[in-house]
C-alpha cells in the first residue's frame, strides 16, 4: 500500500504536480522516482521538524480503484496522470471478466522433511529439494538462497563508541527502537529447529524475498549485508543479474515499471514456488526498502495459533492489515510492510493466478491488494491474519520506527487522514508498536545499516515500562487470528479442502 513498488491502494487520489510519477521511470520497493509518493502523512501534533534523512514525511497511498481489485470494476479518475498502463485501470473490469487460458497443472509432491537449518559458523547449504512442476516456466535458474547467510552475516558485537555513533546518527529512530525486544537468536533457532513431528511447534524455516530493479540495487545490496542474512534463506529478485546485490533476473510480462508491478509480482511468486516451495515453511515478500527482524518473525510463526493452522494445512496470509473505511470486504496486507505466506497459502496463490477473478492480464501497481483479492476469492476464502499482539500493538509497520512513535491521530475528527482511515484499531505513541515487532518500511540504506547495528550488534537497553513482558504469543483477544475465523460480525467462510472441484480456485497446481 504505502510506497513505491510495494503498494496497492483503494482510493483515487490527486497527485501534486511536483510529485507526479514519470512514465519512463520504473519504481520498485524504494518508492517513487524522487524517493516518495504523492501525499503526506500528517505530522504528530506538537512535533518539530526533523532532518529529512531521519523523519521524512511518509506518503499517502498511491491511487487504485478498490472496485478494480475487489469487485472487478473500475472508475477512472482524471486526477491521475495519464501515461502508459493507465488504460488497464479503466478497463480492469473487462480484463477481470475475460476468460483466462485454462491450463493443465501438475500438483507438486508433498513436502519432504529437510535437513535441519544450519545455525553454526559454517552455514552449510542443504541440498536442493525436488521442485514442483509449473505449467509456466519462471524463466530464471535457481539462485542459492543460503549465500547471503553464508557470506554476509554479521554477528560481531561492536564497541561502545561504535554503538553510540550509531545512536547519534539517527537519534529519533534509535529512541523508537528502544521499545523493541529482539528474540534471542538461540531461542529463535531452537524454535525453528524443533522436530516437524512436534505437536505444537513444527520446524520454522523462513525464506525472505526482496524484489527490486536495476536502479535500486544499492538498496538491495545493503539489505543483503544487514537483515537478509539473518533469515534462513534469502533472495533478491530483479530485472537484472547482479553479483554485488545477489540479484537474479526474473522476467515478467510487460515493461519494468511502477504501473506493471502486478505482473512482476506474479512472476516473482511463480519463481519462488518453482524453486523453493518444498524447502521452506514460510515466505516473506517485500521491497528493497523493507526491514525485517527475522528472529522475532520466527518466534511469531512458531506461536501455537500460527503453527497449528499450518499443521492443519490452512493457508496463512499474515502482515499489516489495511481496510477501506471500515469495509471488512476490502482487507489486505500492506505490501510496504511485507507480508508472509505459508506453504498452503503459496500453493493456493499459484493455483489461482491465472483464474479470471485474479485478473491475470491486468497491469497495475496495487499488487498487495491483488494478492489479497486472489486469496479471498479462491474457494478457501483466505483472509489476512490479525497479527497484533495481546496488547493490540501491531507487529508489521508501513513506516519507519520514529514515524510510528511520533504519529498522533488528528484532533480534528473531520481532518482527512488516510492512515487512520485504512488502519484497524489504530494505536498511537509507544502503544503503536509491539515489543515483538517484525518489520518496518521506508528504510533507506544508511538507516537500514544503523538499525541492524542497534538491534543485533549493540547491547539492547532495558525494556521500557509496560514492555517488560514480550508478547511473542497470546492472541486470545483476537478470534479472527486464524484464516477461518473471519472478521468480527462476519460469518465464517465455508471451508474447502485443497484439491476440491470449485471452479473459483481449488488449490491444485
Amino acid at each position: 500500500l504505502v510506497g513505491g513498488m510495494t503498494c496497492g491502494a483503494i482510493f483515487m487520489v490527486s497527485i501534486p504536480p511536483n510529485r507526479q510519477p514519470h512514465a519512463d521511470q520504473p519504481r520498485v520497493g524504494g518508492g517513487s522516482p524522487q524517493g516518495g509518493a504523492p501525499g503526506v502523512l500528517p505530522r504528530a501534533h506538537g512535533s518539530t521538524t526533523s532532518s529529512s534523512s531521519e523523519n521524512a514525511v511518509p506518503p499517502a497511498p498511491h491511487a487504485s480503484a478498490a472496485s478494480v481489485a475487489s469487485e472487478g470494476s473500475a472508475k477512472h479518475d482524471d486526477t491521475i496522470p495519464k501515461k502508459q498502463g493507465d488504460a488497464s485501470l479503466a478497463s480492469a473490469a473487462a480484463v477481470g471478466d475475460a476468460a483466462a487460458p485454462q491450463q493443465q497443472h501438475e500438483a507438486p509432491p508433498p513436502p519432504r522433511k529437510q535437513a535441519a537449518r544450519v545455525t553454526d559458523e559454517r552455514h552449510e547449504t542443504p541440498a536442493p529439494t525436488a521442485a514442483p512442476m509449473l505449467a509456466v516456466d519462471p524463466g530464471a535458474p535457481r539462485a542459492d538462497p543460503y549465500r547471503a547467510r553464508r557470506e554476509r552475516l554479521r554477528t560481531a558485537q561492536l564497541s561502545e563508541r561504535e554503538c553510540d555513533d550509531a545512536r547519534q546518527a539517527f537519534p529519533g529512530e534509535a529512541r523508537a527502537l528502544d521499545y523493541v525486544v529482539v528474540s534471542a537468536e538461540a531461542e529463535a533457532s531452537a524454535a525453528s529447529e524443533r522436530s516437524e513431528d512436534a505437536d505444537d511447534h513444527p520446524a520454522v524455516r523462513v525464506l525472505c524475498v526482496v524484489y527490486t530493479y536495476r536502479g535500486k540495487h544499492d538498496n538491495a545490496r545493503v539489505a543483503t549485508e544487514t537483515w537478509l542474512p539473518r533469515c534462513d534463506g534469502a533472495l533478491v529478485l530483479s530485472d537484472k543479474n547482479d553479483t554485488a546485490a545477489l540479484a537474479v533476473a526474473v522476467p515478467h510480462e510487460g515493461p519494468e515499471e511502477w504501473n506493471n508491478i502486478w505482473q512482476k509480482t506474479r512472476a516473482n511468486w511463480r519463481y519462488v514456488y518453482r524453486w523453493y516451495f518444498a524447502e521452506f515453511d514460510y515466505f516473506v515478500f517485500g521491497g528493497d526498502d523493507l526491514f525485517v527482524i527475522p528472529s522475532n518473525l520466527r518466534r511469531y510463526l512458531a506461536s501455537s495459533k500460527i503453527a497449528q493452522a499450518t499443521k492443519r494445512g490452512q493457508p496463512v496470509y499474515a502482515g499489516r492489515r489495511f481496510k477501506q473505511n471500515g469495509n471488512w470486504e476490502r482487507v489486505f496486507n500492506s505490501g510496504g510492510a511485507g507480508y508472509v505466506l505459508n506453504r498452503p497459502a503459496l500453493r493456493l496463490l499459484i493455483s489461482v493466478l491465472d483464474k479470471p477473478f485474479c485478473q491475470p492480464k491486468l497491469r497495475g501497481f496495487w499488487e498487495d491488494v491483488m494478492v489479497a483479492m486472489c486469496l479471498k476469492k479462491s474457494n478457501r476464502r483466505v483472509r489476512a491474519v490479525d497479527t497484533k499482539d495481546a496488547y493490540g500493538r501491531e507487529r508489521f509497520h508501513p513506516f519507519s520506527p520514529a514515524h510510528h512513535l511520533n504519529y498522533h491521530i488528528p484532533v480534528d475528527s473531520k481532518a482527512k487522514d488516510w492512515y487512520l482511515d485504512y488502519s484497524i484499531d489504530l494505536k498511537q505513541g509507544p502503544d503503536c508498536c509491539s515489543a515483538a515487532t517484525v518489520s518496518y518500511h521506508y528504510i533507506k540504506p544508511k538507516l537500514m545499516a544503523h538499525m541492524d547495528t542497534l538491534l543485533h550488534r549493540c547491547p539492547r537497553p532495558s525494556p521500557k515500562p509496560g514492555f517488560e513482558k514480550t508478547p511473542f504469543e497470546s492472541f486470545d483477544q483476537y478470534p479472527d487470528i486464524l484464516p477461518d475465523g473471519g472478521p468480527p460480525g462476519e460469518p465464517p467462510p465455508q471451508q474447502h479442502g485443497v484439491g476440491g472441484d470449485d471452479e473459483r480456485g481449488d488449490g491444485a497446481v
